[in-house]
């Protein structure tokens, strides 16, 4: 009788009584021994090491060489009772952990390759680990290879995600189809708007913006230094003057800095501003201008302030 070998895993299945079968029968035990609960030091790893542990297993990698050469893709696993490595042909759907990923991703054949993903079913980031842990999304994956992915990062912390939409990126912050959160920074970045329950903040903005001064007498050479914080559909602007040994003066509804970050919603005629109080003053923006209080000549730096709606 012919010796039959199994479909799945090519180990012995079946085999006359007293046939010489002995070392099929030997294989079948070490072969049971490596792909039950599955376990490889590595994927797509192309050479094989020098000296392998008994039972060192690898999923060989594309380019493969020396005693892996044209194995592309199987399991390699060394025995040291055989003293060789001996190889699996993988069937779509089998399934192997790494081991030398502290995630443990899953890998998983699919027919004409390996991809990798996770075995934890849920929502949650696992904090301190290296990868998060969704069932079916792509936390690693060979050369070339691209899907849905995230990285937490050492710094990781616990968080739920309703969305994912994201192309495998080693150090790219977690997307949520407009939005982002990277995990490593702590900065989140919402696309659309955060909803408060009664509206949308869609906006928030810090920078700087170039006023140019008009209007205002000075000697030497005063330098204008101009910062925004937009909140929503309102801006509050600053403007810090440093006369620079030099003295700055403004005349009210005369003096001006334009160029601000954002047009006032409603314009109208340049209104008074209030008289400056002290190096503090409160300027008043129409159009793109930051209209400016009745200020006296002074070689003291100044801050002028303004908030409105854009």
């Amino acid at each position: 009788m012919a010796k039959t070998f199994g479909p799945n895993l090519g180990l012995l299945v079946d085999a006359a009584q007293g046939e010489a079968h002995y070392a099929e029968l030997m294989k079948q035990w070490r072969g049971l021994d490596g792909l039950v609960m599955p376990c490889v030091n590595a994927v797509g790893k192309n050479t094989p090491p020098v000296s392998p542990m008994d039972g060192a297993a690898y999923i060989v990698g594309p380019s493969s060489t020396g005693a892996w050469a044209s194995k592309n893709n199987q399991i390699a696993r060394w025995s040291s009772v055989a003293a060789a490595w001996e190889f699996f042909i993988p069937k779509t759907g089998w399934r192997v952990v790494d081991s030398s990923d502290p995630a443990l991703p899953v890998w998983s054949y699919t027919g004409s390759g390996w991809t990798g993903s996770t075995g934890f079913s849920g929502s949650i980031l696992q904090a301190g680990s290296s990868f998060g842990r969704f069932e079916g999304l792509f936390t690693t994956a060979p050369p070339g290879a691209s899907g849905v992915g995230i990285e937490v990062g050492n710094n990781g912390g616990i968080g739920r995600i309703a969305s994912i939409n994201r192309t495998l990126s080693s150090n790219a912050p977690l997307q949520f189809a407009a939005s982002s959160y990277d995990f490593q920074s702590g900065l989140a970045t919402f696309g659309y708007g955060v909803n408060f329950g009664q509206t949308d903040l869609k906006n928030y903005q810090e920078g700087t913006w170039t006023p140019t001064p008009v209007g205002l007498t000075t000697t030497g050479s005063p330098t204008y230094t101009g910062r925004y914080t937009r909140i929503g559909r309102f801006c509050l602007v600053s403007v810090v003057i440093t006369p620079n040994g030099g003295t700055v003066a403004a005349t009210a509804n005369t003096s001006y800095f334009s160029g601000l970050p954002f047009t006032v919603l409603s314009s109208s005629p340049a209104p008074a501003a209030d008289a400056a109080v002290g190096s503090y003053s409160q300027g008043v923006a129409n159009g793109t201008n930051l209209y400016l209080p009745t200020m006296p000549s002074s070689n003291l730096n100044r801050f002028v302030s303004s908030i409105y709606e854009i």
